[in-house]
């Protein structure tokens, strides 16, 4: 009989159900990469957080954008300051989901934010950590009362401005994201949540993804091995959380998402 060491567990159900599956592991002291949104609103998120640190578990919400080549690449570009001063991030991510039955039942956590909204959240995250000073969305309805899409602008202490489309319509060429200086751009065309290529001050940057022999359903999915390598590096290096999506941008973004909520008119009755 063959004994398995369980080193880390991956939480990948919808959304509702994220805030009681990571609780129940993190009781019974398991690591966790747990799907975006970690949860469906910011207290359920601050009790997870908390839960895991007193813990000292390894605890990631797993965006993986984030764990993208690209996206190292975006924050040396940051750090070396090739950009200048950047004033403003300009994210759009419209996706065909009107047709998927769970994305316009709220008891299933449907709305266009919590699926493909956030990933345009995060990025400006990226771009400018903290709390915003103004947060304000205008959004689209779908009949159930959820949203199917929204235009959001995050004003920032400095005066740094992101805004932020997202719908569940299909948009074909209209996907992006670009991050904008005093000095130079950043442009990552295409699915900037999972992408392969952006353009610099220094030219374009290709990344290709590693090869493979399987068919996947969406787009880029091998790009997953990214965030698995990410998190073992983490749990080798005995993180309790990983430096590329750290707890406190976590936090920051279900801020800002539950006042994008908040202003929407949709709430959840899940944590």
């Amino acid at each position: 009989m063959c004994a398995y060491a369980v080193h880390v567990i991956y939480v990948a159900t919808i959304h509702p159900y994220h805030h009681a599956v990571c609780r129940l592991f993190l009781q019974n002291n398991r690591n966790i990469l747990c799907e975006k949104p970690l949860t469906l609103s910011l207290l359920g998120t601050q009790e997870l957080l908390a839960e895991a640190q007193a813990r000292r578990l390894f605890f990631m919400e797993g965006y993986w954008s984030r764990c993208f080549p690209v996206y190292d690449r975006i924050r040396q570009e940051l750090r070396k300051g090739t950009l200048g001063d950047v004033r403003l991030v300009i994210a759009n991510i419209c996706l065909p989901l009107d047709d998927v039955p769970r994305i316009r039942q709220k008891c299933l956590g449907g709305g266009g934010l919590m699926d493909i909204g956030c990933y345009a959240v995060q990025a400006a995250n990226i771009v400018f950590p903290g709390k915003p000073e103004k947060i304000e969305v205008q959004g689209s309805f779908f009949e159930e009362g959820v949203d199917a899409g929204g235009s959001i602008t995050l004003r920032y202490s400095g005066g740094g401005l992101a805004s932020l489309c997202y719908h569940t319509a299909v948009a074909d060429g209209c996907n992006r994201l670009a991050i904008m200086g005093s000095k130079g751009n950043i442009v990552v065309p295409g699915h900037f949540w999972c992408p392969d290529r952006l353009l610099t001050p220094s030219g374009e940057q290709v990344y290709p993804f590693p090869e493979f022999t399987f068919d996947f359903l969406f787009d880029n999915s091998i790009g997953f091995i990214y965030e698995i390598n990410c998190v073992r590096e983490c749990l080798t290096k005995g993180y309790t959380e990983s430096p590329v999506m750290p707890h406190e941008d976590t936090e920051t973004i279900m801020y800002i998402l539950e006042e994008i909520q908040r202003q929407l008119g949709v709430s959840y009755d899940f944590p």
